[in-house]
C-alpha cells in the first residue's frame, strides 16, 4: 500500500452494468464514486458474460480508490448512484442499469460472494497487476 492509504480509505470496487449505454454508465459511476478521492488503479472496461448465459453481456470495472469517505458513507452513496441510474428492488439481471459493490476496504474483504464472482477476479487480476 501507499502512503495514501494512511490518510485515506482504500476500497476495491466492482461496477457493471448491462443496459444499451452501459460503457458510459459505469464510467459515470467511477467518476461519481470516486468524488473526494483518487482512482489509484482501474482494470479498464471489460465484457462479461451474465452469471445465467441469458441475459445481455455486461461491461464491468474494477478500480482500487483511495478516498476519504468511511465504509458506511461509501455504501450510502454507492446505493444512491445506482438508484440514480434507474436500479430498483425489481431489476433483475436481464435489465441491470448498474450495481456498485465494494469488495475490499483497506486490505480486507468485505463481500466475500462478490469476491468470489468470475467477472470480479477477472478484473481484480489487471488491477492486481498493475500494483506490484
Amino acid at each position: 500500500m501507499t502512503d495514501r492509504c494512511d490518510k485515506y480509505n482504500c476500497a476495491v470496487i466492482c461496477i457493471g452494468s448491462n443496459v444499451a449505454n452501459r460503457h458510459a454508465v459505469v464510467d459515470a459511476a467511477l467518476v461519481d464514486v470516486s468524488c473526494g478521492g483518487v482512482v489509484r488503479v482501474s482494470s479498464g472496461l471489460y465484457e462479461t458474460d451474465a452469471d445465467n448465459g441469458v441475459d445481455a453481456p455486461y461491461i464491468n470495472l474494477v478500480a482500487v480508490v483511495d478516498i476519504a469517505l468511511d465504509l458506511d458513507t461509501l455504501k450510502a452513496l454507492t446505493k444512491k448512484l445506482e438508484r440514480e441510474a434507474g436500479r430498483t428492488v425489481a431489476s433483475t439481471s436481464s435489465a441491470m442499469p448498474l450495481d456498485i459493490d465494494i469488495i475490499m476496504w483497506n486490505g480486507d474483504v468485505v463481500d466475500r460472494r462478490q469476491y468470489e464472482k468470475s467477472y470480479f477476479k477477472e478484473g481484480y487480476a489487471k488491477v492486481a497487476v498493475s500494483q506490484v
